[in-house]
């Protein structure tokens, strides 16, 4: 984690949760979207054809060097570099093919996300809606849930704070959910 790192809470579901902000990450609109939900195992999100950017488009976080990336992809990569045996980011509205590890490539379908995802659409009615942005497993047995949003771009919806609700009700003491919030700057 970086040394600007600001952490107050926000609520999240019926609970307070920690707001992460990453006012250091800059937002680049208009970028190409990929669909997650077209990666493989063998292939990387960098591989995938980008939409046009008139009629499908997403914002990114500039790099000093290189092409804008996706939000999720530099919170995953948080995760790893802080410990977690593993890291996925999550396209909720694209349905349960869209994850992708934090290497960039797609999620094999024996990886515990599949799991997680499967037990909350058992409980929502075979739904995936509001589902966190990126999921986090630890060796002690917390799963990190995480919302991603854009500074006064980006709310929870009332479908999200379900979702952590009933994430909790699921994991119990081993889910901790928070909400990073990016771009402030």
């Amino acid at each position: 984690m970086t040394a600007d790192l600001v952490i107050t809470t926000i609520a999240y579901g019926n609970q307070a949760v920690p707001l992460q902000q990453r006012p250091h990450w800059r937002p680049v609109p208009r970028c190409p979207y990929r669909r997650l939900k077209e990666l493989t195992p063998t292939s990387r999100w960098f591989d995938l054809p980008a939409a046009n950017a008139e009629t499908l488009w997403e914002t990114h976080v500039a790099q000093e060097l290189g092409a804008p990336i996706p939000p999720a992809a530099l919170a995953a990569q948080e995760w790893i570099n802080a410990g977690a045996r593993s890291a996925y980011v999550v396209e909720a509205w694209e349905g349960r093919q869209g994850v992708m590890r934090a290497d960039w490539y797609g999620a094999g379908s024996d990886e515990p996300i599949h799991g997680l995802i499967d037990q909350f659409m058992a409980a929502s009615e075979g739904r995936i809606g509001g589902f966190p942005d990126v999921v986090a497993f630890w060796d002690d047995g917390r799963i990190s849930l995480q919302e991603l949003k854009l500074s006064g771009k980006d709310a929870l919806s009332a479908k999200q704070h379900q979702a952590a609700d009933r994430l909790r009700g699921l994991l119990g003491a081993r889910a901790e959910l928070s909400v990073l919030e990016w771009g402030q700057g």
